[in-house]
């Protein structure tokens, strides 16, 4: 049954002390997002001052014009157009011959920006930060400011200074949230300063904070802090460079500083300090510890200039197949999320604190990777995986595929500034170079910016399809399975099916029975995708199962892990009866379904799973004459399942987790499902009871660790569940809620099956026994009460107190993410390595064949993009394995060409002896033959028949194209050998037999 998750306040655990800014008035970072006003259209002339803009909407930034839209329609179908933004602001009385910076963290697509009627420059990227140096054109203090900004989100939007379009700005994997959707600032700084880490129009890349020459156990490493900096006085300046380091609570570790430099007028310079630090507390999964490092520049032994940088200390290496996270390995096991990572009625505009949240449950999955698909997220998501302890995988941009000339250059710009805004937080462990393979030039290109703008952060840098690839540092499939010995292989979107949390089974209403819904895009049946919770669950273990059996440990060559596709829903491409993807283990409004807690379950280890879990598939509400299968995830070895205490023995179990028993009989009362070891000691128990008949509905809100702000951006989440008259959730209770808002907030709604699928509606049905919604603050604070009403159900309402923000002429000291806080829960990295080794490789030293004696090699050269193959013949189907020794062989791990279509009958032997007759089933790459230990030293295998042709997955991409079988040399009829392994198993020391 779905648990309700708790609020923000219960997930997260205090341990950064709310900060100043900045601890000297040396320079002043603004939160630029109040007191705006937008207008959805082309006015022309509204670049200047006295423009009227009276009656235009009042918003607080971030703030997409169309977020109206998000979910009510498809992407494709997101309004696009002309919107201008406008900011009436005065600057601050101590900013008179100061610097003056603005800084965008990005907008889509692309804008032009006036201040006070004159140019300041565009942006047109539509992913990356950007600033603008606004020192000559801003009015001082007490005078008003006009900036204005036209922003065009066309699809088919052209840069004028790009010269191009812009591959990433697509209409399926790119949500078009068009506008000022994320955050802005106003830096005032000395006129010697550290610059902005802000390539586009500014040229500077500011703070660079990194760890090198790690002792993990000793707990210490050798921190570097280099800054650029930049003197714009007319005379040479004289200064010194000093860094200190503060942990969470404030407590400083280490203070260091060096050589005093001199600069000339106008010039700019890198100037660094470094020293050994001891006491660290390293960044890892779950753990997301962040110290503030302080760069300052001191003129005269007084600072001039200071800098604040959040950052961690993490240690990442990346060969023999496997990825360390502080010299432990750690199998890649998480999702491949939206960039956008976009809400109901709101799109990717959302405080920080929901990102939090959202962030959050991925761990609370025990997921401990992002894959952010396409393009770059927002800073904001950067930094919520900082302090939320997850991995991530940072793309620059594109569609899907290579290009050239301008549009490849545009990907490698996008690169660079995404790098260097980016480079010092910790949570960024990988550099994406593609959503699919790109030429090895490129590849190399993609690799020298990362060695020039972050050297020594530790990160790999590759693409998917870079199997063969000698530049790239990290490969991986989109659905299929890679192994490894060298360069680690993950893959990066497992698991494509689709289901909506309201669709319990073929037994709860609405009685959406598996594979019902609409075809495929071409017209194929969509029968193998569209999934309710119970068979979303079940293919979800299926699809893990491929991972964990050639996970670390299992000899050699290895799979480092996967992230299925997606996380949450998301307003992208689909192939259900909805407008947005319902892929996610948890819905659009982060509802878990059962998804959620299959992966939790699967996923609760740094490699297997260590801390064993169990969960029951579904609920316990049915009409007295059905009797069904009841599924249980569990890591046990063997689990007992339980009916008002009357046991039904143990179920059959199957890829590895998944435990069935068919046919059992509803009862009202207890359902138990208790995990065994294999000695039968109980590891592990979970139960649901039937809840009784809908009573009253229940409100729970959440909001951020201080409460709702009334900055005109924040927004509350609030529960509304259905529940029985002892407070249980009803899980099938599909009622529905009607909604009123009384006080100073804008009512955003939630999200339900029906017409416009409720956007903005205040009354909708829950689904499952559960809803959630949005209220958005206003800027003026108060009393916000939120009341709920459903015939025949009691009413329920929750009060919230949204409190005063305070600004000054636009402009607000307190920052969006300031009070945030980093959650420790997994706590620090274990010691050792979490690998146990569970069969010993025996190495191929030879091979020979029936024919093409020259491919041989290429059956065991660990690259999965070659392979042996023979002509056809059934006389020359055959090919023999040398081993580097006698062994007692007891399994054979083989990709053959072809995986998914062909199911080849054949006959192995060892040293003449047969140990395996069969047809190999089709697969996503590796079939596992397992055999009766036997000692040998070479291996044969041969065709034993006519090879079966048809697909076995029915895998249909969503634009209707089946996706092509990878690895199929095109000789009809052949044995084709992609991969060829030969294991013996080991003792439970770990020594081999």
């Amino acid at each position: 049954m779905i648990r309700l998750i708790v609020s923000t306040l219960a997930m997260l655990i205090s341990v950064t002390a709310i900060h100043a800014q900045q601890p000297d008035s040396s320079r002043t970072k603004y939160n630029f997002n109040s007191d705006w006003l937008l207008k959805v259209g082309d006015d022309p002339g509204a670049e200047a001052p006295a423009f009227a803009d009276t009656d235009w909407q009042k918003v607080t930034l971030p703030h997409a014009w169309n977020e109206d839209s998000a979910f009510k329609v498809k992407s494709v179908d997101l309004p696009t157009g002309i919107a201008w933004y406008r900011k009436h602001f005065k600057l601050p009385p101590n900013s008179a011959g100061k610097k003056i910076f603005l800084e965008f963290e990005g907008i889509r697509q692309g804008g032009e920006f006036f201040l006070n009627g004159q140019s300041i420059g565009s942006s047109e990227n539509g992913v990356m930060a950007f600033g603008f140096d606004i020192t000559d054109k801003v009015k001082p203090a007490p005078e008003e400011n006009v900036i204005s900004a036209r922003i065009d989100n066309a699809y088919d939007y052209k840069g004028p200074n790009a010269k191009s379009s812009f591959q990433w700005n697509d209409r399926n994997f790119y949500a078009n949230y068009g506008g000022i959707n994320k955050n802005v600032y106003l830096h005032v700084t000395d006129k010697l300063y550290q610059t902005l880490p802000l390539y586009s129009n500014l040229g500077t890349t500011g703070v660079y904070v990194y760890a090198q020459n790690f002792d993990i156990p000793g707990k210490s490493a050798n921190i570097t802090a280099e800054s650029q900096v930049k003197n714009e006085y007319t005379e040479p300046k004289t200064f010194s460079y000093e860094v200190t380091i503060a942990d969470p609570q404030g407590t400083v570790l280490k203070t260091f500083s060096g050589a005093d430099q001199t600069i000339g007028p106008g010039e700019t310079k890198i100037v660094n300090a470094s020293a050994k630090v001891d006491g660290l507390n390293f960044w890892s999964w779950g753990y997301g510890y962040l110290y503030d490092v302080t760069t300052k520049v001191k003129v005269g032994g007084q600072p001039v200039d200071t800098v604040v940088t959040r950052t961690g200390f993490r240690k990442l290496d990346f060969g023999h197949g496997v990825v360390k996270l502080n010299d432990r390995t750690i199998q890649i096991k998480g999702y491949a999320q939206r960039s956008t990572n976009e809400w109901p009625a709101v799109g990717n505009a959302v405080p920080p604190w929901m990102s939090d949240f959202s962030n959050a449950l991925a761990v609370e999955s025990n997921g401990n990777l992002f894959r952010w698909m396409h393009v770059t997220p927002g800073k904001q998501d950067i930094e919520s995986l900082d302090r939320v302890g997850l991995m991530q995988s940072m793309p620059a941009g594109d569609s899907e595929g290579d290009t050239k000339g301008r549009r490849w250059d545009l990907r490698v710009e996008l690169m660079r500034d995404a790098i260097i805004y980016n480079r010092n937080n910790p949570s960024i462990c990988f550099y994406e170079c593609g959503n699919n393979g790109i030429t090895e030039d490129h590849m190399a290109q993609m690799k020298a910016v990362r060695d020039q703008y972050d050297p020594h952060g530790g990160r790999a840098i590759g693409s998917r399809n870079m199997l063969d690839s000698k530049v790239a540092e990290y490969g991986g499939e989109m659905l299929y399975i890679n192994k490894s010995a060298g360069k680690p292989m993950w893959m990066m979107e497992y698991s494509r099916d689709e289901a909506l949390r309201k669709n319990w089974d073929d037994w709860s209403p609405p009685f959406h029975k598996d594979g019902d819904g609409p075809p495929a895009p071409k017209g194929e049946s969509g029968a193998p995708y569209n999934r309710n919770q119970d068979s979303f669950a079940i293919e979800e273990v299926k699809r893990w199962y491929d991972y964990w059996e050639m996970r670390p440990g299992t000899g050699d060559r290895v799979n480092s892990g996967g992230v299925k596709i997606i996380f949450s829903d998301s307003n992208t491409h689909g192939r259900s009866a909805e407008v947005y993807r319902t892929s996610g283990a948890v819905d659009a409004m982060r509802i878990p379904k059962d998804d959620f807690y299959t992966q939790q379950v699967m996923w609760d280890g740094w490699v297997n799973v260590e801390h064993p879990r169990i969960h029951i598939v579904g609920h316990w509400n049915y009409d007295a004459n059905v009797k069904k299968p009841v599924y249980v995830i569990s890591s046990a070895d063997k689990v007992e399942l339980l009916v008002n205490g009357k046991s039904l023995g143990f179920g059959t179990q199957s890829s590895r987790f998944l435990y069935t028993w068919d046919d059992v009989q509803f009862a009202p009362g207890e359902i138990k499902a208790v995990g065994y070891d294999v000695s039968g000691k109980e590891l592990c128990e979970t139960s649901i009871k039937t809840a009784g008949a809908p009573v009253a509905i229940k409100l729970t809100p959440h909001t951020g660790p201080a409460g709702l702000k009334a900055d005109g951006a924040d927004m509350a989440l609030i529960d509304a569940e259905v529940v029985d008259a002892q407070g249980n959730r009803c899980p099938t209770a599909l009622n529905s809620i009607k909604f009123d808002v009384q006080g100073p907030a804008e009512w955003r709604g939630g999200l339900a099956q029906g017409p416009d699928n409720y956007i903005l509606s205040k009354e909708l049905p829950v689904q499952a026994g559960i809803n959630r919604v949005i209220v958005r603050s206003e800027p003026q604070p108060g009393k916000v009460v939120v009341s709920a009403t459903s015939d025949g159900l009691k009413p329920a309402s929750v009060e919230l107190e949204s409190a005063a923000f305070p600004t000054d002429g636009g402009l607000a000291k307190a920052l969006p993410a300031s009070g945030l806080t980093s959650r420790l829960d997994r706590g620090p990295t274990p010691a050792g390595d979490s690998i146990v080794p569970e069969r010993k490789s025996v190495h191929i030293v030879s091979a020979t064949a029936g024919t093409n004696a020259d491919q041989v090699g290429m059956a065991f050269d660990d690259n999965e993009a070659t392979g042996w193959k023979n002509d056809g013949q059934q006389a020359t189907a055959w090919i023999q394995f040398e081993l580097e020794r006698p062994a007692t062989l007891s399994e054979a791990v083989i990709k053959f060409g072809g995986w998914r279509r062909k199911a080849y009958p054949i006959r192995v032997t060892v040293d003449g002896t047969e140990v395996y007759s069969g047809t190999t089933p089709t697969s996503l790459g590796y079939v596992t033959i397992p055999f009766k230990p036997i000692m040998g030293k070479s291996v044969r295998i041969a065709l034993a028949g006519a090879i079966g042709d048809k697909d076995g997955f029915g895998i249909v991409e969503v634009t209707g194209k089946k996706l092509p079988d990878t690895a199929d040399f095109g000789t009809p009829g052949a044995l084709e050998i992609m991969e060829a392994e030969f294991y013996e198993p080991m003792t439970p020391s770990g020594s081999s037999k």
